[in-house]
């Protein structure tokens, strides 16, 4: 799985996710909300801290071409949110 996951970049995430997203998972990433990350056979699973006690688990598939899939997030919204760009965007990052 690496080795496809290793091929999203940050246009990706970019043209993929909501602006305001981009920008809040963008913050979140750097100010190191992300607790930890590991990918699977199907894409990456991580934790982030976000505004309640427990950090959020967040899970992103990533298809047999490189590109981002469905995700799903234990925050209120449920994926497609900050938090899964923050986890897509330390992924990417920590790769570089």
């Amino acid at each position: 799985m690496g080795d496809k996951a290793e091929l999203i970049t940050e246009k990706d995430v970019r043209e993929r996710y909501r602006a305001n997203y981009v920008e809040r998972g963008e913050r979140y990433q750097r100010d190191g909300h992300i607790a930890s990350l590991w990918s699977t056979d199907h894409g990456l699973v991580g934790l982030c801290h976000g505004s309640e006690p427990e950090p959020y688990r967040v899970e992103v598939a990533i298809n047999q071409y490189a590109e981002i899939g469905g995700s799903l997030c234990s925050c209120p919204i449920g994926g497609d949110c900050k938090h899964v760009v923050a986890l897509l965007l330390e992924f990417i990052r920590s790769s570089e």
